[in-house]
Formats: structure tokens, C-alpha cells, sequence
């Protein structure tokens, strides 16, 4: 682009960028994979030195990924109504 001076233009939102990201489980540790390298080393070294201090380290440096997809997902907001049951949807709007 600063060469050839085209398509200064076309930039993309927050928002845009946030729902063309991946957030399944497996984009996270693929965006991760250092960790889990580093994990699966800590646990060899673990092994080697019989050091169960490393072993539970590495396997959090594994797991990180799962950690971090699951408190960043999003949730789902059910509204009152529908928490309600037929018959008690029924006689909400027979009195309102």
C-alpha cells in the first residue's frame, strides 16, 4: 500500500475484525501453540527430574487455551419470558 498508494481507504471496525475472528476452541490453540510447546517441555522436564511441581505446570500451560475460550465466549441472556413456563406465559397476558 505505500508503494502503489491503493486501497488507503479500506479499513474494518472493531466490530467487524470481532466477528470475522475465530472463537472456537481449536483457533485458540492454534493461536496458542507456543504454550502448549512450552507445557508439553515443563512436563518432560518434570518427568526427568521427578519434580511434580513442573508436571502441574505444564499441564496448566496446556490447558491455558481451553481456559481462556471458555470465560471469553459469549452468553447467552435468556429474557424472563422465556423463562416462564406455557401456562404462566398464558396467564401473564390474560391479566396484562
Amino acid at each position: 500500500m505505500s508503494v502503489s498508494k491503493k486501497n488507503l481507504l479500506e479499513w474494518m471496525t472493531s466490530e467487524e475484525a470481532e466477528k470475522q475472528s475465530k472463537s472456537n476452541i481449536i483457533s485458540y490453540y492454534n493461536q496458542m501453540a507456543v504454550n502448549v510447546l512450552v507445557g508439553m517441555i515443563t512436563i518432560g522436564i518434570g518427568f526427568l527430574k521427578q519434580n511434580i511441581f513442573a508436571c502441574i505446570l505444564g499441564m496448566l500451560w496446556i490447558i491455558s487455551p481451553s481456559i481462556m475460550w471458555y470465560i471469553s465466549r459469549e452468553t447467552k441472556k435468556i429474557s424472563a419470558i422465556d423463562k416462564l413456563k406455557k401456562e404462566d406465559k398464558e396467564y401473564v397476558l390474560e391479566i396484562g
